[in-house]
């Protein structure tokens, strides 16, 4: 279980993220920031996490990773950072496809899964037992043992699967699947599929409401996205996001009344009422808005920009860009501490 990193990222580098190393400029003479501050985002073709402090909106570290990374989440207790790291080579498991798990705050690594071939996004229940994955390439969704490492089932799910996400309950697992436009609800307990239903074209991703009553599912090529009854597993609303929208990733506010999607190439961030499914707003963020992120609070929104290689800062009370924290090239998720 406890395997180095790659070389470049072995126990030097995740201490000197904190002992003023390679620190950005601007972070360069502060203190390490409390783990309850801290934020990563993952960058794909850099093959690397950025480490930055959430309270300071301030980049402290790169931190190369040994694959390419794309989703990322960190535990509901706020110990151990999950990582998706696939191969170059598609179409075939290579030896880089895994899911890392790095310690916090320290990230040191303390485990790598076999997760299958190409896993894009990465999941983890909130009792943090259980960990998901989805294997784009294979069709498959993996479910592995945390403590054991040990695989516990591959089920098969829609084509191209990328989007995991786990209900606040623990009990049910979202997939989406691009290809198919297909989501999958997987029970998490039993490990079988329980439901699968269609929506819009090439779903991306999916986040649950705080209740676990509602899910709201991105479509890339519909411009929309869905609401979904996350009890009866079926669709009961679609918002437009806009012509020139291509929704990818999702968050959905801590009290449950408002729902952010990354609108991808568009550049923006549409601000969703959850209850009425109109578009309330939308927010120039930063080149290619990917993955998001909510500050515990529910007050800055953390948008993960590929094309510009950053994370732009939204004031969700103002619906501003207060800060930009410099990533890397091809920054594709962040996450935060709980």
């Amino acid at each position: 279980m406890r395997r180095p990193l790659a070389a470049r990222a072995g126990a030097a580098l995740a201490a000197a993220a904190f002992a003023g190393v390679a620190l950005a400029p601007a972070a360069a003479d502060t203190a390490p920031p409390d783990r309850r501050c801290l934020g990563f985002a993952s960058n794909e073709d850099a093959r690397s996490l950025t480490v930055f402090d959430a309270c300071r909106d301030a980049a402290l570290a790169e931190i190369p990773v040994p694959g390419r990374p794309r989703g990322l989440v960190v535990s509901r207790d706020g110990t151990r950072l999950y990582v998706a790291l696939s191969d170059r080579e598609r179409q075939q498991q290579g030896s880089e496809d895994a899911v890392l798990a790095l310690a916090l705050p320290g990230l040191a690594e303390v485990g790598r899964y076999d997760a299958g071939s190409d896993p894009e996004v990465v999941d983890v229940t909130p009792d943090g037992t259980r960990l998901f994955a989805a294997n784009e390439d294979a069709g498959t969704a993996t479910a592995t043992d945390v403590a054991s490492a040990r695989p516990l089932a591959t089920l098969v799910v829609g084509i191209e699967p990328e989007g995991v996400a786990v209900s606040p309950d623990g009990r049910v697992v979202y997939v989406t699947a691009e290809t198919s436009s297909t989501v999958t609800a997987i029970d998490a307990a039993s490990l079988q599929v329980v439901a699968s239903f269609l929506v819009d074209p090439r779903p991306r991703a999916a986040a649950f409401s705080p209740d676990g009553r509602r899910a709201f599912v991105t479509a890339e090529i519909g411009g929309s996205v869905a609401a979904v009854d996350a009890v009866a597993h079926r669709v009961i609303g679609t918002v437009a996001l806009g012509e020139d929208a291509k929704p990818v990733g999702v968050v959905v506010s801590p009290d449950g009344a408002t729902v952010y999607v990354a609108l991808g190439h568009a550049g923006r961030v549409a601000v969703v009422d959850a209850a009425a499914l109109r578009v309330r707003a939308q927010v120039r963020v930063g080149r290619r808005p990917w993955g998001l992120a909510l500050s515990r609070d529910g007050r800055k929104l953390y948008t993960a920009n590929g094309g510009s290689g950053d994370v732009s800062v939204v004031d969700t009370r103002s619906l501003q860009v207060v800060a930009t924290v410099r990533a890397a090239a091809g920054t594709w998720g962040v996450a935060l501490v709980p």
